[in-house]
């Protein structure tokens, strides 16, 4: 089992898509792409679970709150949302 994490930590290993900032047990996640709105794809799906799991482990967060960056919550790949995994191309399939 992995020991407690540190913000100070994962906030800098996770800094090109989520911003955070701590105050009095209160974190604020803040979803970016050089930015502006995060932009889903696979490899932010993958950092998903991870950067979830390392929050979930510092005993200094009571409250996350998760927001997004400009108007919209996020953009992205339309593959993503429109074509099956399974028919994609084995080299995209490879890369995720």
């Amino acid at each position: 089992m992995t020991g407690p994490t540190r913000l100070e930590e994962y906030s800098e290993k996770y800094k090109d898509l989520f911003l955070m900032t701590r105050r009095g047990g209160i974190l604020e996640v803040r979803m970016h792409t050089d930015g502006g709105p995060i932009q889903f794809d696979w490899p932010v799906q993958a950092a998903y679970g991870h950067v979830w799991s390392d929050i979930g482990r510092d005993p200094e967060n009571e409250v996350m709150i998760l927001t997004g960056t400009g108007e919209l919550w996020q953009t992205g790949n339309p593959e993503v949302w429109t074509t099956k995994f399974m028919d994609w191309p084995n080299r995209r399939k490879l890369e995720m």
